[in-house]
């Protein structure tokens, strides 16, 4: 999907829900993109990339869920 939102608002968000139900969350950063990998115990993970466009002021955002 695509957003008029900052990487680091998005991140926020998602970090904080993921948080709140149950995620390890680790976070990282490569200039403006951002990246929210979290996982639960169950071994259920999420790969949460987060890319801005410069170009369209649009900030891409791909989330992949996953299942052990």
């Amino acid at each position: 999907m695509t957003t008029g939102d900052t990487p680091d608002a998005i991140a926020n968000f998602y970090e904080k829900q993921l948080k709140e139900n149950g995620f390890t969350v680790v976070r990282t950063a490569s200039g403006e993109a951002q990246s929210v990998s979290p996982r639960r115990q169950s071994g259920e993970g999420v790969a949460l990339s987060i890319n801005p466009n410069p170009e369209t002021k649009q900030t891409t955002v791909r989330l992949a869920y996953t299942t052990q």
